[in-house]
């Protein structure tokens, strides 16, 4: 019954996060309806029991968020270093930008990082299979649904089977 709960305060949260950012940008609302979506399609994978259920959320979109906050540092300076090396780079300040987009990289590496072993820590370990398996899959389909020539479309590449077997 929890669980049922949980699904259905996402999609409230969802639906009423829709009508709140009606001003904000399209891409933002389709990246906040995917990630709903996605929580919940985890959730159908994982078959976790109610108090897991949501353990697992709350430590999911911590980390989602910090991993979101990370990339946004890395592509603040990488776009200083691009705009930099538009004008005539020197020595000292280029490096110093560069090793700004390293770092950056490192925090993000390591937000991910910790992620995968928080989840280890929460999830039994074919449920943490699953997880990898659900994280990996679903950013290949994301990149060929961005990459296909149609983006209404599927890609024609042969897609694999997310279904959780039972």
């Amino acid at each position: 019954m929890l669980r049922f709960n949980l699904v259905i305060c996402i999609v409230a949260f969802s639906i009423f996060n829709f009508s709140v950012t009606f001003s904000q940008g399209f891409a933002q609302r389709g990246n906040e309806r995917m990630q709903a979506a996605k929580k919940i399609k985890l959730l159908e994978i994982l078959d976790l029991s109610d108090a897991d259920a949501e353990k697992f959320l709350i430590k999911y979109t911590a980390s989602e968020k910090l991993i979101m906050e990370k990339n946004e540092q890395l592509r603040n300076v990488s776009s200083e270093l691009i705009e930099y090396l538009d004008k005539s780079p020197n020595g000292k300040e280029l490096s110093d930008k560069t090793n700004k987009v390293i770092q950056a990289q490192k925090e993000m590496h390591e937000a991910m990082e910790s992620r995968i072993n928080s989840m280890k820590q929460i999830l039994s370990e074919q449920n943490f299979a699953k997880f990898l398996a659900f994280e990996i899959e679903f950013s290949h389909r994301l990149k060929r649904f961005m990459n296909s020539p149609n983006s209404n479309e599927p890609n024609p590449d042969k897609p694999r089977n997310m279904k959780r077997k039972r």
